[in-house]
């Protein structure tokens, strides 16, 4: 599964798309924070980013990248 359907899944989205519009909660944001990241690249978690915050720079670390994804869905 690749890192925008997991994320999808896990926040209980119908469609991918849903991530574009999704507002997490805080809880939500920790559960996210404490999701293991092996098996998924930094390319993947730079297109996740991509695709969720619209465009945005790359990201040098999938933490960094994560915790954009994150502070994003929390600002909607």
């Amino acid at each position: 599964m690749d890192l925008l359907e997991e994320y999808a899944d896990y926040l209980g989205c119908q469609y991918l798309s849903d991530l574009r519009y999704l507002k997490i909660s805080p809880q939500q944001a920790r559960r996210i924070e404490m999701l293991p990241d092996s098996g998924h690249t930094l390319d993947e978690y730079n297109e996740a980013a991509r695709y969720i915050l619209g465009a945005s720079a790359p990201y040098s670390s999938i933490r960094e990248a994560r915790q954009a994804i994150i502070e994003g869905l929390m600002r909607r």
